[in-house]
Formats: structure tokens, sequence, C-alpha cells
């Protein structure tokens, strides 16, 4: 059995363990923006580092909060 190990840009897994934790709350990160009324783009780029303004990092660390996942 050949084994692929898929490689992640570096930014992507924040976004990544954000949408897991919503899954285990089984919901979604989609799910939550939308009853929350935030942009999912904008929750996305605020994850991934390509909106990193002091709005984008209050938005990450208040996904990051609900979700509930501690950041590193």
């Amino acid at each position: 059995m050949n084994t692929k190990i898929i490689e992640m840009p570096e930014d992507d897994h924040m976004l990544l363990r954000v949408r897991v934790a919503f899954l285990q709350k089984a919901t979604t990160l989609h799910a939550w923006c939308i009853a929350n009324n935030i942009d999912p783009a904008g929750a996305h780029r605020a994850l991934t580092g390509k909106w990193a303004g002091p709005k984008a990092t209050m938005l990450a660390q208040k996904i990051i909060a609900a979700a509930g996942i501690a950041e590193k």
C-alpha cells in the first residue's frame, strides 16, 4: 500500500483545526459563521492569515474560542 502524506501550507493548519473542532461539536465553521452574522470568507481569511489586521486577529480569536480549542 502506497501512503502519500499530503503537505499543507502552514497557514491552513489553524483553519483545519477549527473545522475539525466544529465537526466534533456536530456543526461546521460555515454554520457557526452564519449563526453569528460573520462572513464565512472573512473567517477563512482571518484563520489563514490572509487578513491579518487587528479586526482579523480578534475575529480569529473569537472563532478559535467558539470552536473550543486552545491556541498554540
